[in-house]
C-alpha cells in the first residue's frame, strides 16, 4: 500500500485530489492508494456571518461569504501551522514572500537550497504557482499543474518515476 497525505482541503487541495484520483489508475492493478486529506479547519457548512458597518445603518445576514481580499504574500509571517512550522524548522523557504519550490515537479526547497523528495506544494503562494480557475471547457493553467503534479506523486508512490511529470 502506498500514502498519500494532502494538507489543505481548500479549492487547490480539492482540485489535487481529484486529479489524483484520476490519474490513480498508473499505479498498476493490485495497487492501493491509500489517500488522506488533513484540514485543520472546520468545515463552513451551515455557518451564517453577519456584516455590519460604522457608517451604514442595520445589519445583513448571509449564509455564504466570499473573501475577496489577498494579504502581501509571507512565508516568514505565516499564521497557518504547517507552513510556520517548516519555515522556523528550515525545511521550507521564502523567495520575495513566496513558498520556494523547484519548477517542474515542485517540490519545496529548503533553506540550504536542498530539494525535499516527498513535499510538495502548489498554489498561488507558491513561487512560479498560478492562480485561479478557469470558466467552463476551458484549460486552466492550475489544473494542468495539478494533473502533472498528481502524476509525479503517484509515479513516485508506485516506484516509478517513468510517467512522473516533466
Amino acid at each position: 500500500m502506498s500514502a498519500v497525505v494532502v494538507i489543505g482541503a481548500g479549492p487547490i487541495g480539492t482540485c489535487l485530489v481529484e486529479r489524483i484520483c484520476a490519474n490513480a489508475p498508473q499505479l498498476g492493478r493490485g495497487r492501493v492508494l491509500d489517500l488522506h486529506v488533513v484540514d485543520p479547519y472546520p468545515p463552513g457548512a451551515g455557518r451564517s456571518w453577519r456584516a455590519t458597518s460604522p457608517t451604514v445603518p442595520g445589519s445583513t445576514t448571509a449564509r455564504a461569504l466570499i473573501e475577496a481580499r489577498q494579504p502581501a504574500p509571507s512565508v516568514r509571517r505565516s499564521i497557518d501551522p504547517l507552513i510556520a512550522g517548516l519555515f522556523a524548522q528550515g525545511e521550507c523557504r521564502e523567495v520575495s514572500g513566496l513558498l520556494d519550490v523547484r519548477l517542474p515537479d515542485r517540490r519545496l526547497v529548503t533553506r540550504t537550497g536542498a530539494v525535499h523528495d516527498r513535499r510538495f506544494a502548489l498554489g498561488p503562494w507558491t513561487a512560479g504557482g498560478i492562480a485561479g480557475f478557469d470558466g467552463p471547457g476551458g484549460i486552466a493553467p492550475l489544473l494542468r499543474e495539478a494533473d502533472a503534479l498528481a502524476r509525479t506523486v503517484l509515479a513516485q508512490v508506485a516506484g516509478s518515476w517513468l510517467h512522473a511529470a516533466a
